[in-house]
């Protein structure tokens, strides 16, 4: 039974499409990684392809995974775990009689609780191991996706899914394929369901952005004519910051559009605060055309915030 999810992808150069077609309708549900492995770790297909960071920096191959999932394949372990930069995974085995036959992993995605830890990477220590150019490891590293819970109990139930699929085709026996097919139907019509009852639910907590941005600078027009000059200037501030905080993408950003960002969020908390804060922006004008990854900083200063200044009654100043 070894080495029979190799044959099956190897003896003929069209399966390998057909075994990606046969899924492609249920993959279209996420659009979190998922790989199919043989029974030694090496990845023969790519489902929904994983993140460069993890391809060209913590793979030891191509087609040879990083050190935390071959440490699962050895030591049999399986499930959900967090790997050691913190991103959320998933490793599951495909059983035939009761033999592992290979492996489904994916996901490599951070959660919403551990999404700081992305900030944390030492990325010139990288760049260097690798050979890598800086603002290489760093795009790679902003684009790491988040994933919120109910949307990780998807995709593992999706991954769940496909393994027993799998198993199924490669099993010898067909006595009892009529049953599992159908019960495997009725799954991914469940998994369907879950899917759309989740967008329908994010979708009602949207607000259009240009709805949001109007408002508030109408806000703001009334303050002015109303000469509250303090509160049409927090206003345009939140404004601006709501504005930079929707447009993430996965382009660096300069330091110096960072610090604005950083400067606006401040004066907001200024108005919040009062004497309790104090600070003071110092950033070299060599340093502020270089590029980082976008909302590096915000969350750094927002914990300074929160931690160091909230806790006290007379607060302090910080830089």
């Amino acid at each position: 039974m070894k080495g029979c999810i190799e044959i099956m992808l190897k003896t003929d150069n069209q399966i390998a499409t057909k075994v990606y077609a046969r899924y492609s309708g249920i993959l279209s549900l996420s659009k979190f990684s998922l790989l199919l492995h043989d029974n030694n770790g090496d990845v023969l297909l790519e489902f929904n392809p994983s993140p460069d960071f993890c391809r060209h920096i913590c793979w030891e191959n191509p087609t040879r995974p990083c050190a935390d999932y071959l440490k699962r394949f050895n030591s049999g372990e399986q499930g959900r775990f967090v790997c050691c930069y913190g991103l959320e995974n998933i490793l599951l085995p495909i059983m035939v009689k009761d033999e592992v036959v290979g492996f489904i992993s994916g996901m490599q995605a951070y959660s919403q609780e551990r999404e700081f830890q992305k900030y944390l990477i030492n990325t010139a220590e990288l760049s260097e191991m690798k050979g890598l150019d800086l603002e290489v490891v760093a795009k790679a590293i902003s684009a790491f996706p988040t994933i919120d819970k109910d949307k990780a109990d998807i995709h593992e139930q999706l991954c769940h899914h496909i393994a027993r699929n799998i198993a199924l085709d490669i099993a010898e026996s067909t006595q009892d394929n009529t049953r599992i097919i159908n019960r495997l139907s009725a799954e991914k019509e469940l998994l369907e369901k879950k899917v759309i009852d989740l967008e329908a639910k994010n979708m009602s907590l949207v607000i259009n952005p240009h709805f949001l941005f109007n408002t508030l600078n109408s806000i703001a027009r009334i303050a002015y004519f109303e000469h509250s000059h303090t509160t049409e200037e927090l206003i345009y501030c939140l404004s601006d910051l709501l504005r930079y905080n929707v447009k993430q993408d996965e382009q660096l950003h300069t330091i110096a559009s960072e610090m604005d960002n950083i400067e606006k969020y401040l004066y907001i908390q200024k108005a919040r605060f009062k004497n309790r804060l104090q600070y003071e922006i110092i950033v070299p004008n060599e340093l502020k055309a270089y590029r980082i990854p976008n909302m590096v900083i915000q969350p750094i200063v927002e914990n300074a915030v929160i931690h160091g200044i909230t806790p006290k009654r007379d607060g302090e100043p910080f830089v």
